[in-house]
């Protein structure tokens, strides 16, 4: 006998099944001047006021950076659901002139203003890579609630719920030829997907209740 019981609710980390990461990029080219955050740390330094420096080999072989250049295209490496959060890495080549990257979880239009969803480490990833990497962990039900996730009623079925929520990813790049800057910005979709299907196979089920 088996009996199939929709859950309303997603069920918990311990029986996650599956994350799919697409990805959407774009850059965009501004002229003037870029806004700086100061707790940014250029291309190829990271850490505390942004002492610490990739090897030499990769600051001497960082990307130079020009208008239609797509050999900087940031990527996320990892997607991780570790107990009650979701764990996220981005990775970039590391860029000559490149000043400041900000990473912002939210909606395809809308980043995340809370702390939560701009909260990333970054390190450094050194040869053969030559990366700029950053990390981030979020509580899933600040994901939802603060940060964008919303669930995806097209993609999900009978059986699984998918939610979908964004890394928006913007890089400001000195572009030495032409003296200007360029933004660069990329965003990525992630989708977690549910199970909701609960199979009770083979089980005796007993329903004791007061006669009337």
């Amino acid at each position: 006998m088996t009996f199939n019981y929709h859950l309303r609710r997603p069920v918990r980390a311990s029986t996650f099944v599956a994350l799919s990461v697409l990805l959407l990029s774009s850059s965009l080219w501004t002229g003037g001047a870029a806004q700086q955050d100061a707790s940014c740390c250029p291309s190829g330094y990271a850490g505390d006021d942004c002492l610490t420096a990739a090897d030499q080999t990769c600051l001497d072989n960082a990307i130079e950076p020009s208008i239609y250049s797509t050999l900087a295209e940031t990527s996320l490496s990892s997607v991780s659901y570790v107990g009650d959060s979701l764990q996220m890495t981005v990775t970039a080549p590391i860029v000559e002139g490149r000043v400041c990257s900000s990473i912002t979880l939210g909606s395809a239009s809308t980043p995340g203003s809370d702390p939560k969803c701009t909260t990333f480490a970054k390190s450094l990833i050194n040869d053969p890579d030559c990366l700029d990497s950053w990390s981030g962990s979020i509580l899933w039900s600040d994901a939802r609630t603060l940060c964008g996730f919303v669930l995806d009623t097209d993609a999900s079925t009978s059986s699984t719920q998918n939610y979908v929520g964004f890394l928006t990813i913007q890089h400001n790049d000195s572009i030495t030829n032409v003296d200007g800057w360029r933004t660069q910005k990329s965003v990525l979709p992630i989708h977690v997907v549910f199970p909701c299907l609960l199979n009770v196979s083979n089980v005796n089920i007993r329903v004791d209740a007061p006669i009337a």
